[in-house]
Order: C-alpha cells, then structure tokens, then sequence
C-alpha cells in the first residue's frame, strides 16, 4: 500500500519528518521564484479530519487500491458497530454508535486516514503538500492577475472534493494565503482575492505551518524571533534552578537537552539559512544558557564552556544536519521526494572528485539559489573525508562528523 500512497504525503510513513514537507515547500517556491514568479501558497485546516471520515467513501477507496474478498470484509468489520462511553468523575454516559471516523490512537488509523485523503492532489493541478491532513496548495504564474485567476479556479475544484468526500475546511483564521515575490525584497501589495466555497480566504504574511513559523519572504525572521523567545525562558529556568543542579552535571546537561537542544534543531534544516544578523541572535540567547550553565562571567571565551559542557555551538549543529541529510540520502533513508535534489557526476571516466562519493555542485544565479539545499548540500558533503561518508551507520557517522567538526572548530 505504501507505494501507492502520494509521493507528497509525508505523515505517518517512514523516512519522513514533519521538516520534509516545509523543506520541500521552500525548495519549491525558490525554484519558481528563480524564474520570476509570483507564488501563492494556500494553508488548508480541516475541521476534526480523522472524526469525519465517511465509513462507505473510506471502504470504496480501498477497494480501488486493490482491497478486496476477505481483508476488506475486515477492515468492514472493524469499521462498522464500534461503540463510545464518555466518563466523568464517578457518570458514565450511556454506549453510542461511531458511525464516522478512524480510530485515533490505533495502529490502524492513520493508514486509514491517509487512504482516505490519498486522491485530494488529483482534484486539481495545485502543487500539493501534505502531513496527514495539514494540506498546503501551491501555484505560480508570472502575474498577479494570471496567479489569482488560476488559483480561484483551481481551489474551487479542491472545494468540490472536500464536498464530495463530506469534509470541511476551518475558514476563519486558521486556513489562510501567502504570497510570495521573486524579489525577496519587497512584498506584494496589490489587490489579491481568494474566495473558497463561499469564503474570502484570509491572507497573512506568516503562518505556522507544521510548527515553524514561515513568512512570505522566508527569511524565517519571526521563527527566529520566537526561538530565541522560548530560549530566553530556557535561560530563566537554568539561572533559577543551576544551583539545585550544581553538584549533578548531567542533571544540567539534560535539562538542556530536553528544553532548549530539542527547540534549536527543531527545523534547523529549514530555517540554518537565514540571515546572518538574525542567526546571531540565537547565538546571543543560546551563549547565555552556556554562560548560566558554566556559572562563568558573560565576557568568557564561549567555545572552551562549550566544551566543557559538551555542548555544540549553532554553526556546529548547522553543519551537522546538512551531513545528516546527505548521509541519509546517500544511504536510501530519505523520502523517495529527494530523488531529484541530488546528482552524481556525469564523468565517463573515474576522478579524485567522483571516487570520493561526491554530488554534482549546482551553481546559484541567485541570493535564494544559495539558500536551497540543493545547492548547500553537495556543497557540504564536499567537505566532509571519505572515511566519514562511508561510516556504517548514521550514529556513527554523526559521532564522527561531530568529533571532526570540532577538532577543527575555529572560534570567531
């Protein structure tokens, strides 16, 4: 069933993230914008997706993906004559009948769920993400007119199947638009409609899509903002509680980890290519935690507390997930989504460059061509020994990535 599942689907199966969808988005939109297009991004919410979903239309679905005799009888089974009980304190209310819905929290539902949603990117001819049910639909034209046109068209055919697959969308606030130029510069301010049923869909310049705030330049200033936000609360936390944990270091160490490590590479592979000036904020908030965690004045050197505290500074963490994600698809532990992103040289002939596992470079014409991950990742692996790149297994690899980087770490 999984290969007949939509390559974009990226919820509930494995080699994939909740980054992927946002990585992949972003790749998308620069690529469009590399050839002076105007992007519309268009964030869908649908209401209670997983307690909506049609018993009959799930059962037929099935069938169509090759379901049949005996297993669809089960899954028949399964479905039909299930029954709930509410429970407050000592009341209990009487049994009632689940006629719609996949059962959360089982094995099985998410799978349903996805077979459920599977055709939605046939409904049109919108670029179509998807994690589960959050759904995010993408058109590009080279004017605004001929992009407002297309994508009103289009999303009334989406419309039409929500319709006929007796789903519902959230309108207000949380389904939203963004539009984005192919000057990164400047923002678009002219008069841009979206109407969905008999909805204006409401247009924004960020939204949070899958837990990472992204904005219609994706210069991810304001995810930035709000990490270095959570982090300043990290810090707070740390200088209150550090004298309780003093005596136990990897007590410390841990809170770390679990409050602000898990908050600094959540999306860093998306958002490790802003703008200088704002990933130095994040070093600001982040050395403070060091500094608090060290008991060590603010002017201190920062790299010797890192290594103190076995640590990695946010350059180190960068550079890591890039190696990471070119490990994995060097290794096939990617989504099939990334089969196009990268290249071996097309020598007929063997040298030091192909011989050492290298990726075609890509050449950027642009400031947002840098940004991309096409571009960055074959560039990094460069970089990186052959005894690295062959490491057995991404743990190793990682260890041994981590121990290079910094034994060759140059604090600025």
């Amino acid at each position: 069933m999984n290969n007949k599942l939509y390559q974009k689907q990226f919820g509930f199966r494995p080699k994939n993230s909740t980054e992927h969808p946002v990585l992949d988005l972003k790749e998308n939109i620069f690529e469009n914008c590399s050839k002076k297009q105007i992007s519309c991004i268009l964030f869908l919410d649908l209401k209670k997706a997983f307690d909506t979903v049609s018993h009959e239309i799930l059962l037929k679905k099935m069938e169509y993906y090759g379901v049949h005799g005996v297993a669809l009888k089960l899954f028949q089974s399964y479905l039909s004559n299930r029954k709930q009980v509410t429970s407050i304190d000592s009341f209990i209310s009487a049994l009632d009948l689940i006629e719609w819905g996949v059962p959360q929290g089982s094995v099985l539902g998410p799978l349903l769920f996805l077979i459920f949603i599977n055709d939605i990117h046939y409904a049109s001819d919108l670029g179509t993400w998807l994690f589960a049910d959050d759904t995010s639909l993408v058109s590009s034209a080279e004017s605004l007119t001929e992009l407002q046109l297309h994508m009103n068209q289009q999303v009334t055919k989406v419309q039409d199947w929500l319709l006929a697959n007796k789903l519902s969308v959230h309108y207000a606030k949380k389904s939203q638009y963004m539009l984005i130029n192919s000057n990164p510069s400047t923002r678009i301010y002219e008069h841009f409609e979206l109407v969905m049923g008999d909805h204006i869909i409401e247009r924004t310049n960020k939204y949070r899509y899958l837990g990472i705030l992204v904005d219609d330049r994706f210069s991810w200033a304001d995810h930035i903002t709000e990490v270095c936000q959570k982090l300043s609360q990290v810090a707070g936390v740390i200088f209150k509680t550090r004298q309780l944990l003093s005596n136990s270091k990897q007590a410390l160490n841990l809170v770390y980890h679990s409050l602000a490590g898990s908050k600094l590479r959540y999306g860093l592979i998306c958002w490790a290519t802003a703008r200088k000036f704002l990933l130095n904020k994040v070093n600001v908030v982040h050395n403070r935690i060091i500094t608090y965690m060290s008991f060590s004045k603010r002017c201190t050197r920062m790299w010797p507390l890192f290594c103190q505290l076995k640590v990695l500074p946010l350059d180190i963490l960068i550079q890591i997930e890039y190696g990471k994600t070119m490990y994995k698809y060097q290794n096939n532990m990617l989504s099939s989504i990334f089969n196009t992103y990268f290249n071996k040289p097309t020598h007929s002939y063997p040298t030091r460059f192909s011989s050492n596992n290298n990726f075609a470079l890509t050449r950027a014409n642009s400031a947002r061509d840098k940004q991309m991950l096409k571009v960055i990742g074959p560039s990094i692996w460069l970089g990186i020994p052959i005894h690295i790149k062959d490491s057995m297994s991404l743990k190793v690899f990682v260890k041994s990535y981590r121990n290079y980087l910094i034994g060759n770490y140059n604090e600025n």
